[in-house]
């Protein structure tokens, strides 16, 4: 099962230095963002003539993507800023940047079910089909997060493939069955997406379901 990575918590802020005060403002940003510190944030993001678009973390996440896995409100401040200040091929290079992990700002948006922000991004050109190291891309991410409203979204509106596979031929109905999202999963099997389907080590979404104790068996049960 070691495929079926989840997307990593949120790790706090890596530095070297021992107090606060000794932060640079990129990690004193960064710290603000894990903290939810939203007033902090605002602070920092009012002051002008800063490269706000330069910042990166240790993961090599900008300020967008740890911004889109808060799931802050303060985001939308955020792509304003970045409007104000580069040109489109800029702001669309930037909206598109990934971690090291591979994954971008609208992989997490997607993953949190913040469709207000998914179609923003979207209307600054972000690619809807980027993948992450491992294949996922934000439909996988709806099913891991339990997301039903970005299922529709990139369905309805996009026309996205749902059937696509990540690296290890996981499909969405993989990752709903094997993460306990149950309503992604009604969603995916009225959909008539198949529950039948091996990934790469042979499993199907009821073998994941079995295998994580996960109660969606009796779901999926019901469909033989």
């Amino acid at each position: 099962m070691n495929q079926y990575i989840i997307i990593e918590k949120s790790k706090t802020y890596q530095t070297k230095m021992n107090s606060e005060n000794s932060l640079s403002l990129e990690e004193k940003l960064f710290n603000f963002i894990e903290k939810l510190e939203v007033d902090n944030i605002k602070n920092i993001l009012m002051q002008t003539n800063i490269k706000f678009w330069e910042f990166l973390d240790h993961e090599d996440s900008t300020i967008l993507i740890k911004l889109a896995y808060a799931n802050l409100e303060i985001i939308f401040h955020f792509i304003q800023v970045l409007k104000d200040n580069l040109n489109h091929k800029q702001l669309q290079i930037y909206i598109n940047k990934k971690a090291q992990n591979g994954f971008t700002a609208l992989h997490y948006a997607s993953f949190r079910g913040n469709i207000k922000l998914c179609e923003k991004l979207i209307e600054y050109s972000a690619d809807i089909d980027a993948v992450n190291n491992n294949g996922l891309n934000v439909i996988h991410m709806a099913a891991q997060g339990d997301q039903p409203a970005s299922l529709v979204l990139f369905k309805e509106k996009y026309n996205m493939n749902l059937n696509i596979n990540d690296n290890v031929l996981s499909s969405a109905v993989h990752w709903a069955a094997y993460m306990g999202s149950d309503v992604s999963l009604d969603y995916l099997v009225n959909w008539e997406l198949s529950v039948n389907k091996k990934d790469k080590d042979g499993f199907t979404p009821l073998h994941l379901a079995v295998m994580t104790g996960n109660k969606l068996r009796l779901k999926i049960d019901k469909i033989f």
